[in-house]
């Protein structure tokens, strides 16, 4: 926030296994988004919607979750009547679980590979509402699953390539989810403390450095004199 953390355009970050400039994910425009709203309460012949616009009951988030409504409101008026739902953290993750929601905010999809976020999109992980899903939005996309599918049994890293952009493209075209932002993680250490980034396989590779909730492994790691203090 802030222009600290980058706008996203989807679940893939600049570096990173399926990443595209432009995946197709909307543009900021509020003039189309305003004929767009149009239409859709003319559909429903009403002159707003309301909805629950969920989040944790820490103060950040709850602070965050009212600007997003401000700019909705600044770009809809009275079209758009949303209220914040502030739940505790435990009571949270269950209605996620269950579709019990409008909609939500949520930090998610960490990882260092696209087969990692299967659990998130593969329709088999889109139960009813009512039952445990970790396919929270519930929707079921061919289009992802095959992809899904290529990434997890291919080895050909052109292959995978090419899967990672096409779910992409596929979340830029549905908009199955409205991305914020890119996380930005980092591991502070002292001067004396050497090797954070280094991460080297047993073959002499490079490992994934800092990835996974900004967690890596420390068997790389030594300090000056063997003094980590």
């Amino acid at each position: 926030m802030a222009g600290v953390a980058p706008a996203a355009n989807g679940p893939f970050p600049p570096g990173s296994l399926g990443y595209l400039e432009d995946n197709g994910y909307p543009a900021y425009d509020v003039a189309a988004a305003q004929g767009e709203m149009d239409k859709c309460l003319a559909a429903l012949k009403t002159d707003h919607i309301e909805f629950s616009f969920n989040t944790t009951n820490d103060p950040f988030n709850v602070e965050s979750n009212q600007l997003v409504i401000a700019m909705w409101q600044a770009a809809f008026g009275d079209k758009v009547q949303a209220k914040i739902t502030p739940i505790e953290q435990g009571q949270y993750i269950g209605l996620a679980l269950n579709g019990t929601f409008e909609a939500f905010g949520w930090r998610s999809h960490f990882g260092s590979d696209p087969d990692e976020q299967r659990t998130w999109w593969y329709s088999g992980a889109a139960t009813p509402i009512g039952q445990l899903a970790l396919n929270f939005g519930r929707f079921k996309d061919p289009v992802i699953d095959k992809a899904l599918d290529a990434i997890s049994s291919d080895p050909d890293p052109a292959v995978r390539k090419e899967a990672a952009e096409t779910i992409n493209k596929q979340f830029g075209a549905q908009v199955y989810n409205m991305w914020l932002t890119w996380v930005l993680w980092g591991i502070i250490s002292q001067p004396y403390v050497h090797g954070v980034q280094a991460n080297k396989l047993p073959d002499g590779g490079d490992g994934i450095g800092l990835a996974f909730l900004a967690v890596h492994n420390f068997n790389q790691l030594w300090c000056d004199d063997g003094k980590c203090e």
